[in-house]
C-alpha cells in the first residue's frame, strides 16, 4: 500500500507498479505518473487532490481511481480487457487515447473525450459503459461497448462521437454535438427532447429509435438519417436544411404522436403511422407508400412526387396537398373529411 497526505510524483522509462491500494488508509494529495514508460496497478486509488497518468497505464486488477475537485487524466493508452475501471471525481475524468477494458463507468463527474489537439480517442469495453455525468466531446470520439451504454448527463462538444454496439444506447439529457452516428443493430432511446448536430453530415442512427419525449432533431444545414425504424408515442421534430432521410418505417410498432419536417432541404420516407398529425415542409416530397393518422391532419405544404403507389388513410381528418402532385403511381386518399390540392395534379407527370 501507499498513504500518506503528501503528493506523489513516480518518474521512469520503466515501468511504475502498484501491487496494493493507494490511499486507502489516508489519501495522498495527488498522484502523477510521468509520460514514458508504464504503469501497472489494479484496487482502489484515492487522492485528496487530482490524477494525471503521464504513461500507458495497465490494469492488473478491477481499478477505482477516486480523486478531488482537480480530477483525473489518462494521457496515455489503458489496457487491462479483463478488467473494469470506474472513476469517481468531483472534477473531470479526461480520456486522451485508446482504452481497452471489461467495462467502464464515469460513476461521479464529467468525462471529457480528448483536447482540440488529440488526433481521436477510442474506447472499447467488453461490457457496458456508464457516463453518470456530463460528457464533453473535444476531439473525435469512438466508443464500442459489448453491453451499450448510457449517458445520463448532457452530451456536448464540437467534434464527432460515434457509438457501436448490438445493445441498447440510451441518451437521458441533451445531446449537442458537431456529429452524431450510431451503428447498425441494438437500439437508442431518447429521452431528451433535443438533439442538436453542427458538421455537415451530422447526424445518423443506424439502429432503431424509440422516443419517450417530444424530440426535436436538429442537424443544421447537415443530413439527418434514421437507418432504421423510429417509434414511441411522442412528437418527432426533424429539422435541417440538408437531406432527411426515414429509411425504415416510422411508427410501425409504436405509432409516434406526430410528425414534422421543417422547411428548407428535402426528406425522404415511406410507411408512417402517427395518432395526431403529419407535416412536411419541404420543398418536394416524395411520396411512397402508406401515411396514416387517427383521424388527424397531413399535410403537404409545398410539391408532392409520387415514387411508389401512395395511400394516405387519415380517419375523420383532413389532408392538404400546398402544391403540384405529380409522378406515375396511384395516390388513394382515405378520410371522411375534405382532400385540398392547392396546385396542379399530374401537370408534369
Amino acid at each position: 500500500t501507499a498513504d500518506g497526505p503528501c503528493a506523489l510524483l513516480a518518474k521512469t522509462t520503466g515501468t511504475t507498479t502498484a501491487a496494493g491500494a493507494v490511499g486507502s488508509k489516508e489519501k495522498l494529495a495527488s498522484l502523477t505518473t510521468d509520460a514514458g514508460g508504464s504503469t501497472a496497478l489494479g484496487g482502489i486509488v484515492t487522492t485528496a487532490g487530482g490524477q494525471e497518468y503521464g504513461d500507458g497505464l495497465l490494469l492488473t486488477g478491477v481499478a477505482d481511481f477516486r480523486a478531488g475537485s482537480d480530477g483525473i487524466a489518462f494521457r496515455g493508452p489503458i489496457q487491462g480487457t479483463g478488467f473494469a475501471l470506474k472513476t469517481v471525481t468531483a472534477g473531470d475524468t479526461a480520456f486522451n487515447a485508446a482504452v481497452a477494458t471489461k467495462a467502464g463507468e464515469v460513476a461521479v463527474g464529467r468525462a471529457v473525450f480528448g483536447t482540440p489537439a488529440t488526433p481521436a480517442v477510442a474506447i472499447d469495453t467488453a461490457g457496458t459503459q456508464v457516463f453518470a455525468g456530463d460528457v464533453r466531446v473535444e476531439s473525435p470520439a469512438v466508443l464500442t461497448a459489448g453491453g451499450g451504454f448510457s449517458f445520463a448527463g448532457a452530451v456536448t462538444g464540437p467534434s464527432s462521437l460515434s457509438l457501436r454496439s448490438d445493445q441498447t444506447t440510451t441518451f437521458r439529457n441533451a445531446v449537442s454535438l458537431g456529429s452524431l452516428h450510431t451503428d447498425a443493430g441494438g437500439s437508442t432511446i431518447v429521452e431528451t427532447g433535443l438533439v442538436t448536430t453542427t458538421d455537415p453530415n451530422s447526424m445518423e442512427f443506424g439502429d432503431a429509435v424509440i422516443l419517450t419525449r417530444d424530440t426535436v432533431f436538429d442537424a443544421g444545414s447537415g443530413a439527418l438519417t434514421f437507418k432504421s425504424t423510429v417509434d414511441g408515442p411522442f412528437a418527432l421534430v426533424a429539422k435541417t436544411t440538408g437531406a432527411t432521410t426515414f429509411a425504415g418505417a416510422v411508427g410501425s410498432k409504436e405509432k409516434l404522436a406526430s410528425l414534422t419536417t421543417d422547411a428548407g432541404g428535402t426528406v425522404s420516407l415511406a410507411d408512417v403511422a402517427t395518432t395526431g398529425p403529419q407535416l412536411y415542409q419541404d420543398a418536394c416530397v416524395p411520396l411512397a407508400g402508406p401515411y396514416t393518422t387517427t383521424d388527424a391532419a397531413f399535410t403537404v405544404a409545398k410539391a408532392a412526387l409520387l415514387a411508389a403507389a401512395t395511400t394516405v388513410s387519415t380517419g375523420s381528418g383532413a389532408r392538404a396537398f400546398g402544391g403540384t402532385v405529380d409522378g406515375p403511381f396511384a395516390l388513394v386518399a382515405n378520410s371522411s373529411a375534405a382532400t385540398t390540392f392547392s396546385g396542379a395534379v399530374g401537370s408534369l407527370e
